[in-house]
């Protein structure tokens, strides 16, 4: 569950920004994950994701994440995702 909502934040974060898609954008932190609910083989996760602040360089982007199995709660998360631009790991 929290890889979808990774990859669904990284995906926002790239249609939002043109200048930086296609970059990889990878986990820096996990701020929180709560798991109310498993979700099995057969159900679908729908995952909605919300930029809450970024660092102001395009390098680092918080996000919130909620992760629903036919409306109900499954998941919720905040992390934050780095970007590496032009090879620099800063």
């Amino acid at each position: 569950m929290l890889e979808s909502a990774v990859r669904a934040a990284a995906a926002f974060w790239d249609a939002a920004d043109a200048e930086g898609a296609g970059r990889t954008a990878t986990l820096e932190r996990l701020e929180r994950l709560q798991i109310v609910r498993r979700v099995v083989p057969g159900e679908t996760l729908l995952v909605e994701t919300t930029k809450e602040s970024g660092d102001g360089a395009g390098r680092t982007m918080s996000f919130a994440a909620r992760g629903t199995v036919g409306g109900d709660m499954a998941m919720r998360a905040r992390f934050s995702l780095r970007r590496y631009i032009d090879n620099d790991p800063r």
